[in-house]
């Protein structure tokens, strides 16, 4: 793919009005190389090593060598994630770059992420998902500070705690600071993380290495613009992973599926991570919901209202179902947002699976012909179409390898449940925040041992498995919904599932919270809840087990043990025939897992 990616110049370096020139030049040093340096891959050119797991495993002649690779090595450039994201993710405006953008990066020996985007996407939209993708995990770090430090003042006594009445009629007493004060600190971390940071000496550094277009190659030195244009493939090879912001109008866009089909190609098994514009407001408004459900069980559990709901038969046990009663519109708000985002998944397939060349957006029409040229010479090169084929057989295989590959990236990236563990924990993380709150208080009061780890078991199998759990049951119901088509049908299903797995999850809540509770003064007990705890947890690892994203096509289709294609010295004598076959029906081509999987 190297050479060919070389023309992706005008949304690379995102000038409209004075880069086809720059362009046109690049495309056809890029293309040059490829009609001299790929077409057949010759005996001379590429030699196999022992193993192999991609392009940067396979010794290359020069000419090929230098498309994916840097002759001068200040041309690599990265800027941290902090800077990309500073001030609400300002340079991610516009595609409009200047000397001092360029300045924002410097000369790197690699790169962490390669940022895929597309510039028509609005810049707030890129700005939270890309913040929610790097700011993660030190909004995590952050809030558990600010908790830590509120369960130490619950401990110390010095934290206001509410009296509550519990399932048993037992009073007792819980904090609310940690809860309140961590869920906002994570919240406003996890977009202002970047500005944060600059108040902490050494923190501005401690940000991932990223590739943004606009800011790692030059936009108005036109040499060294089109040197960084050319080595655009290089840059792709000097990732460890790729991040790809994705939009109704990414698999549209010919420069951005060049970006996704190159990494696929060049780190078979790289770390692709997609990330929707409607996730961050998945995960935000996900706990905003699940902060809201905590408020809404803590008013219930208040010894005046626990009273009240004694009175008419509502107290102890049957005050869960109350509790679960009160909830309900917010879980089906969670339930309706979270279809939003299993219906855009299903978007991401279909756009994936009818995607062609031919309707494909470029940025200039002018280009479409020599590029649809490289791509047709590119998969003759892999031995995914034959060397004598038609452009329209060679486009037909570059197509397939688009529609197969990417959906199994997607998988890959976001699981079968429709979102990764880590984000479903990051929603129902204030319920960690309570449990801490809870356990200082306990701490203060001189609760037994015993029961305050049954009470800490109780929490955290709650938060990480329980809770995770109901979410994989939302996410089988809110994919039959996906089926329905009339709007009343939708939110009578949304609705009645919604009631589903909040009665569910209450069910499963009170559960062990009884289970653990009867485990304090019962060995028996004690092992049962043993039992399902790790029965629990054993669920939620085979529900959220990373999903194995398989090699590029590699192989012809019922070569198991076969070279890959890249090795035409090696071919099987049916080859041939498998060629002609390809020439025919261009829709039979399969793909097979690289030897690695």
């Amino acid at each position: 793919l190297w050479p060919i990616f070389n023309v992706r110049a005008g949304q690379a370096v995102g000038m409209e009005d004075d880069s086809q020139q720059t362009r046109s030049l690049a495309a056809s040093r890029g293309l040059a190389r490829l009609g001299s340096g790929i077409h057949g891959f010759p005996r001379s050119l590429l030699t196999r090593t022992k193993t192999w797991s991609g392009l940067s495993h396979v010794s290359l002649d020069t000419d090929i060598r230098e498309a994916i690779s840097f002759s001068d090595p200040s041309l690599l450039r990265g800027m941290s994630s902090m800077k990309m994201l500073k001030g609400s993710g300002a340079i991610l405006r516009n595609s409009e770059g200047s000397s001092a953008t360029y300045e924002m990066s410097t000369s790197v020996g690699h790169l962490d992420v390669f940022v895929s985007h597309n510039w028509s996407t609005p810049k707030a939209k890129k700005f939270r998902a890309l913040a929610v993708c790097f700011n993660l995990g030190p909004a995590c770090a952050l809030s558990m500070v600010f908790a830590m430090c509120a369960f130490a003042a619950s401990a110390l006594e010095v934290a206001p705690a509410l009296s509550l009445l519990g399932g048993d009629g037992k009073e007792y007493m819980v904090g609310i600071c940690g809860m309140c004060v961590a869920t906002l600190v994570f919240l406003l971390s996890i977009f202002y993380w970047q500005d944060l940071a600059l108040w902490i000496p050494g923190c501005e550094r401690c940000g991932q290495v990223v590739f943004l277009d606009k800011t790692c190659i030059h936009q108005t030195d036109e040499d060294r613009k089109r040197r960084g244009i050319e080595g655009l493939a290089a840059f792709i090879r000097c990732s460890r992973s790729m991040v790809v912001v994705y939009s109704d109008t990414y698999l549209q866009k010919l420069w951005t599926v060049y970006e996704l089909a190159s990494f696929l190609a060049l780190h078979p098994k790289g770390q692709l991570t997609v990330l929707p514009l409607f996730l961050a407001d998945l995960l935000v408004w996900g706990q905003v919901l699940s902060f809201a459900q905590i408020a809404v069980y803590l008013t219930v559990r208040v010894c005046p209202v626990q009273k009240a709901l004694a009175e008419r038969n509502l107290g102890g046990v049957a005050s869960y179902g109350f509790v679960a009663f009160v909830t309900w519109p917010a879980v089906s708000a969670f339930c309706a947002v979270f279809r939003q985002w299993l219906l855009e998944q299903a978007r991401i397939r279909e756009h994936a699976r009818s995607f062609s060349i031919a309707n494909a957006a470029c940025f200039s029409e002018a280009d479409r012909p020599m590029i649809k040229h490289g791509i047709a010479k590119f998969m003759q090169g892999i031995g995914l179409a034959p060397k004598d084929a038609p452009e329209e057989v060679s486009l037909a295989a570059f197509d397939l390898m688009v529609h197969e590959e990417v959906p199994r990236a997607l998988e890959a990236s976001v699981g079968k449940v429709g979102i990764q563990y880590r984000h479903v924990v990051t929603i129902f993380v204030c319920h960690g925040f309570y449990l801490l709150d809870k356990v200082g208080v306990q701490i203060a009061q001189g609760e037994p041992a015993r029961r305050i780890i049954m009470d800490c078991c109780c929490g955290l199998v709650n938060t990480f498995a329980v809770y995770p759990l109901c979410v994989v049951l939302l996410s089988a119901l809110m994919r039959v919904s996906l089926r329905l088509r009339r709007r009343a049908s939708i939110c009578m299903f949304t609705l009645a599932a919604s009631l589903l797995c909040n009665v569910a999850g209450t069910a499963f809540f009170a559960a062990v919270t009884v289970l653990g509770r009867s485990a304090i003064e019962d060995d028996i007990t004690l092992a049962a809840f043993a039992v399902c705890v790790a029965a629990s947890f054993a669920l939620v690892v085979y529900c959220y087990r990373p999903q194995r994203r398989r090699g590029a096509a590699r192989c012809r289709a019922g070569d198991a043990g076969a070279e890959p294609a890249l090795f035409p010295e090696r071919d099987s004598p049916a080859e041939p025939a498998q060629r002609q076959d390809l020439g025919d029906a261009p829709a039979n081509l399969e793909t097979v897992a690289s030897p690695d999987d």
